[in-house]
């Protein structure tokens, strides 16, 4: 992932990564990693392929594969400019990833990445250490992944092998693998409560892939085979030790969902669960029809126990099921998955989406009743329904989006919903990017944010990124709480180089409206960083490629809080050819 995050941060489109939810940005990461050695032929790529590329929604996958019906192929990617709603920056977006022809891609046989963060002073045992080396040839791809997290004293406290085989139609994976299947309820990393904002990744599946994540209670470890004759099969087997809670009565109580050991609660709870997974998934497909059922059987020791056992989930095993269906034509998409899990409750989610001359169109909702239990330990405490509708136009002005997300929790009749306006212009020399949320619960709006952002600059060199941030929060008590950040980046970059400079300052009045700021970090990290309290912070960045088989970079980056100064510093190689 040697270029990624420039790629990312230089084209102002961090929205997919910037939020305040929880979210697995490392299937994001991965694919997009994957998609730079091998490039999506937009000549030969079908719904699936152009979903993999997160930047795209459904609606534009089916405009290209519309425009393909209707003039045969692509002479190059700039035909994309002839497709309404296809602008500058979408292009400019999605260019590293997009290929006409064959594919140019490069594909890569060897990579591997070492990288150090810490805080300042330094110290050993404070140190997160991360390598990563995967080695490809035309069907094989090996890989091993280490972590060491701050206090752990071995180099090697986790680590991850694996070993997939891809034939194309069929694959096998020993060691570390992971699964994503459906539509996010069952085997899938993206999990079943979706972030609605972003409820069209669910739709892509990546079927049995590598497992090179450190999130340690995620993926499955054993083996994993998928053929495809007239129904896609595949089967897995997995049995691993898992962080838990486990009380005094010796009855698990949940799953730690990143399984990082950074203090003697956490290491505590390493490896207190055992379990084992078996099961399979089916799949029928037939033009532009697709009908899938999954089901899986896990075995856990100790087993789980609930504060409600009536509804909660309890017991030493449990079994889940689903049945998903997927329906494409001309400028419309249908997907839909329901799920039943153990004391037979059911749950599923649905979405389309269709293409208009003036806008595109989505929709997508969820319900999964009080007890409803998902992978890796998630259980509904209450009925919980809700749903998205996102509209997007763009035109000469600009590229507009609405979006209104529902949540109600049905058993208290709290009804709470969020409305994101969001414009993007790009003028001769300056970007603008504007967006505004507010939230209502019971009627009452008890949250809204803002942010501006504007690039300045003669040419993709040297440019300058101002960005305003505004959050409010409604507490009972207190009345409304504010947060408000304020920062100013310049940023210098060529082939060989990438130096960015970054200062900015924070006011905030309670932890509650903190403010949530996406900033570039090394390689491979996702870094949304919380603002509260009020002081100043900044970075440096700096990238160098001397080889084209070599990226050295580094981070240092300081926050001024009240009294308290907090510094911290990271390095990482990257060599890959």
């Amino acid at each position: 992932m040697i270029l990624l995050l420039l790629f990312i941060n230089s084209l102002n489109k961090t929205s997919i990564f910037e939020t305040d939810n929880p979210y697995n940005f490392e299937v994001i990461l991965k694919d997009l990693e994957d998609l730079r050695r091998n490039p999506i032929d937009l000549n030969s790529a079908g719904l699936k392929e152009l979903l993999k590329i997160p930047y795209l929604t459904p609606g534009d996958a089916l405009k290209i594969i519309d425009y393909r019906r209707r003039f045969h192929y692509f002479n190059a990617p700039a035909d994309l400019y002839k497709i309404p709603g296809f602008d500058k920056e979408l292009i400019e977006l999605i260019q590293p990833f997009i290929t006409v022809g064959k594919g140019s891609g490069e594909f890569k046989k060897f990579n591997t990445r070492f990288r150090i963060q810490d805080e300042l002073p330094y110290s050993y045992s404070g140190c997160r250490f991360y390598t990563r080396t995967q080695v490809w040839t035309d069907q094989y791809h090996l890989f091993l992944v280490t972590e060491k997290d701050p206090d752990e004293e071995n180099f090697f406290d986790y680590f991850s092998p694996g070993f997939v085989i891809d034939e194309g139609s069929r694959r096998f994976a020993l060691g570390r693998y992971n699964l994503d299947f459906g539509n996010g309820i069952v085997l899938s990393p993206l999990g079943s409560f979706f972030n609605v904002y972003d409820f069209h990744l669910l739709i892509n599946e990546r079927g049995v892939m590598p497992y090179t994540s450190v999130m340690e209670n995620n993926g499955f470890f054993g083996a994993a085979v998928s053929d495809s004759i007239f129904v896609r099969t595949t089967i897995f087997y997995s049995h691993q030790k898992l962080d838990g809670r486990i009380d005094s009565a010796g009855f698990a109580r949940s799953f730690d969902p990143d399984g990082e050991h950074t203090d003697s609660l956490s290491f505590s709870r390493m490896d207190q669960i055992d379990e084992e997974i078996w099961g399979y998934d089916l799949c029928y497909k037939k033009s532009s029809f697709s009908l899938g059922n999954r089901f899986y059987r896990c075995y856990y020791n100790p087993p789980f126990a609930s504060d409600d056992s009536l509804t909660g989930f309890y017991g030493r095993k449990f079994w889940m099921s689903s049945f998903n269906i997927k329906y494409t034509t001309g400028n419309f998409f249908l997907f839909g998955e329901s799920a039943r899990t153990f004391h037979n409750r059911w749950g599923g989610i649905f979405g389309f989406t269709s293409t208009f001359p003036l806008c595109d169109f989505n929709l997508a909702g969820k319900f999964f009743p009080r007890g409803f239990y998902s992978p890796k330990g998630s259980v509904v405490e209450e009925d919980y329904a809700g749903g998205v509708l996102a509209i997007k136009n763009i035109s000469r002005i600009g590229r507009f989006e609405f979006i209104f997300g529902l949540d109600n929790e049905l058993t208290s009749d709290t009804i709470q919903r969020v409305f994101r306006l969001n414009f993007e212009k790009r003028l001769a020399m300056m970007d603008a990017h504007l967006q505004y949320r507010w939230r209502c619960t019971e009627d009452i709006r008890d949250l809204y944010n803002y942010k501006i952002f504007l690039r300045i600059g003669p040419g993709s060199r040297v440019f300058f990124d101002i960005r305003f941030n505004g959050r409010y929060v409604l507490d009972d008590e207190e009345g409304w709480e504010k947060g408000l950040f304020f920062s100013l980046e310049g940023v210098y970059k060529t082939r060989r180089i990438d130096l960015r400079l970054r200062g900015g300052r924070y006011i905030t009045d309670s932890y509650d409206s903190r403010v949530y700021v996406y900033e570039i970090d090394l390689p491979g990290v996702i870094n949304n960083r919380p603002f509260y309290n009020r002081g100043y912070y900044g970075f440096i960045y700096v990238a160098v490629k001397p080889f084209s088989i070599l990226k050295l970079t580094s981070k240092y980056s300081v926050q001024f809080k009240e009294d308290e100064r907090i510094k911290k510093i990271g390095a990482q190689l990257d060599i890959e050819f």
